[in-house]
């Protein structure tokens, strides 16, 4: 929480930010007691039961599951490397693993050198492909390293906030050794994970007509 002014003495706002951040600490302490006193039960899903007497009648039963979706943005792949790590998640489909793109060639987005670790050493199901790793993301294009510039690669603008640089043939193959050396290292359950490689582009990007 910024705290808008300098914390050298005391003053009204800064006192008024540090009360907001005591009530959002006693908040947030309170709802995780009351989680670990009553665990959430599985949720519920609706389903159209037989009509009974010409009421169509519902009943409800306990999903078998949850999806979750992260980000690959970096913050997204390492929260889900660690909820793996601490036995939360029970099957991973790893669709968009550009963080990876990004670990190796300096982007914005990494998620870090562990990035595909943590579910091939929980031996769960896992469904890895490629999904952007085609693209490499920097900030403000004024932000990006020389070379890519000297290079003149193919750089597409997202918005004034993303530039997005094209990976090229070796730096792919750099992206793909990872992927196998993250695999061959960890996995325990080789039989249940699958590497889906597209044949049509890697993303929206990089498909025919793309902007890359």
């Amino acid at each position: 929480m910024y705290s808008i002014v300098d914390t050298a003495g005391s003053n009204i706002i800064l006192n008024a930010v540090l009360d907001n951040a005591a009530g959002a600490i006693v908040g947030m302490s309170r709802a995780y007691r009351a989680r670990q006193l009553s665990p959430a039960s599985a949720p519920e899903e609706d389903l159209a039961g037989a009509e009974e007497g010409g009421l169509r009648k519902k009943r409800k039963r306990k999903k078998l599951f949850e999806t979750y979706v992260f980000h690959a943005t970096g913050h997204g792949g390492k929260a889900m490397e660690r909820l793996l790590s601490d036995g939360e998640l029970d099957a991973v489909i790893d669709l968009t693993t550009s963080e990876i793109a990004d670990e190796i060639l300096g982007g914005v987005m990494s998620a870090g050198p562990s990035r595909l670790s943590a579910a091939a050493r929980a031996g769960i199901p896992q469904v890895i492909s490629l999904g952007a790793c085609d693209i490499v993301n920097f900030g403000p294009r004024d932000t990006l390293p020389p070379r890519f510039v000297e290079e003149k690669r193919n750089i597409y603008e997202h918005n004034s906030g993303v530039t997005l640089v094209r990976t090229s043939a070796s730096e792919c193959n750099d992206v793909g050794d990872f992927i196998a050396r993250q695999i061959r290292e960890h996995c325990t359950r080789p039989e249940i994970v699958e590497v889906v490689i597209p044949t049509g582009g890697l993303s929206m990007l990089g498909v025919k007509g793309g902007g890359l």
